[in-house]
């Protein structure tokens, strides 16, 4: 049985162990696992290039991947850029509460020895701020610069040198691809399809070396680039190193929390059919820092693998909100369940969508797809016309009166101020 259904059986530890330690496994890399190293500290950089180093005769790029961290990687630095600069404005913030908002208290005249107390008090906040800033600083020196030279891609260039794949030949093939990847997208064929969504973006086609791109299939010219290295007849074993946690790589069980279980079943039975091959299994960084420490035995510092570990959970906490980037991260997110079973809910939701078509802009940033929706952006397209309807009065009107389990929906509502002047409703549309 286990013959005809090998893309359910994962490998036992001994397999892995034993795989880890073969010459005959190929290690192979996304696209993510090179941009996160622009995330993590000094030190667990220099132990995921320790580990390439004692793999260096059996690690490969599928050419995807090298060209997709060529294109990205810009944006990734200025993005770490920003985070830190962003802390920094963060930290002044909390020191012009001293200067601006408690002076303006004046507790030197109203309670004279609170302000005593309240100076003593920022005098050690500005004392501990400076020091987290001087470490802030120190770690921002450390990062590259866009326009500055780039330690880390030479490293890169380095441990991959003469071990990227070939483009694709020409036109054709992508082509030919793409024409099957619409189809294993529409019927859910991993991997890529959680990517489909990216046909609807501006940037979606790019052109390189005289091919044309398009993102939504990036992940499936990944794929099928490693399918065909893996054919090579002195490979047996394929540990493929990505920290995308979405479902068209990976099942994603919900046991007291979100856990990665293992690449699906279909990726393994492809290319175990395609390429003969023993053994395709996927982990994650912080996963191949614990195997170079625990099974390669390299010195590996236990805060690497946590760090890189860490990372990998927090993009699997976020796998199941599927919103459009102009909505995610607003507010609260409700279950669409309640919108269509409740009499109120379906009420409320038909008044947003037809707002939404009114207004353009949500109609655009709405994803129809997800089985969550944004309750409180929806409220707050409804207030935009409240003025000027009767209709939304009312069902403001019927959440006051009803005992509704949503009690942050319906003080949401209460907050609602329908008094305003009618006349500044259609300069509003784009907040």
């Amino acid at each position: 049985m286990k013959n005809q259904f090998l893309g359910f059986y994962s490998p036992s530890d001994e397999d892995l162990v034993t795989a880890w330690k073969s010459e005959s496994t190929l290690f192979v890399f996304d696209t993510n696992t090179l941009l996160n190293l622009y995330s993590y500290a000094e030190h667990t950089r220099d132990d995921f290039f320790k580990i390439l180093k004692a793999l260096e005769h059996n690690i490969w790029l599928p050419n995807q991947v090298g060209l997709e961290y060529q294109k990205n990687r810009l944006s990734v630095i200025k993005r770490e850029k920003d985070v830190l600069r962003n802390l920094i404005q963060c930290l002044e913030k909390v020191d012009s509460v001293f200067i601006g908002d408690i002076k303006a208290l004046n507790l030197d005249t109203r309670f004279p020895q609170l302000d005593e107390k309240s100076k003593d008090l920022h005098s050690k906040i500005k004392q501990l701020i400076g020091r987290f800033k001087t470490s802030v600083t120190h770690h921002d020196k450390k990062q590259p610069q866009v326009r500055s030279h780039d330690a880390i891609r030479d490293q890169i260039d380095e441990a991959f040198d003469g071990k990227v794949g070939t483009s694709p030949a020409e036109q054709k093939w992508l082509d030919d691809l793409y024409k099957e990847g619409k189809s294993r997208y529409e019927n859910k064929v991993p991997p890529g399809y959680m990517d489909a969504n990216k046909s609807k973006q501006n940037d979606n086609t790019y052109q390189f070396a005289g091919l044309t791109f398009k993102r939504e299939y990036g992940d499936l010219i990944l794929w099928k680039q490693l399918i065909e290295k893996a054919n090579d007849a002195d490979i047996k074993s394929v540990i493929f190193v990505s920290d995308d946690a979405k479902e068209d790589w990976l099942y994603v069980i919900d046991a007291q929390g979100k856990k990665q279980i293992g690449p699906r079943a279909e990726l393994r039975q492809e290319i175990c059919d395609e390429a003969d091959i023993n053994i395709f299994t996927i982990i994650n960084t912080g996963d191949f820092l614990k195997n170079g420490k625990d099974i390669l035995e390299l010195d590996v510092d236990e805060t690497s693998v946590n760090e890189a570990s860490e990372a990998f959970k927090d993009n699997l906490s976020r796998i199941n909100v599927r919103l459009d980037s102009a909505l995610k991260n607003k507010f609260k997110i409700m279950d669409e369940k309640w919108l269509k079973n409740s009499a109120l809910g379906k009420e409320l939701y038909d008044n947003y969508l037809q707002e939404a078509a009114t207004r353009g802009e949500l109609a655009k940033n709405l994803n129809q797809n997800s089985n969550l929706k944004d309750l409180n952006e929806m409220i707050n397209a409804i207030q935009l016309r409240s003025e000027s309807d009767d209709r939304l009065k009312s069902i403001y009107n019927t959440i006051n009166a009803v005992n509704d389990p949503n009690q942050e929906l319906i003080q949401r509502f209460q907050s609602l101020d329908f008094s305003k002047d009618s006349k500044n409703n259609g300069d509003n549309t784009n907040e």
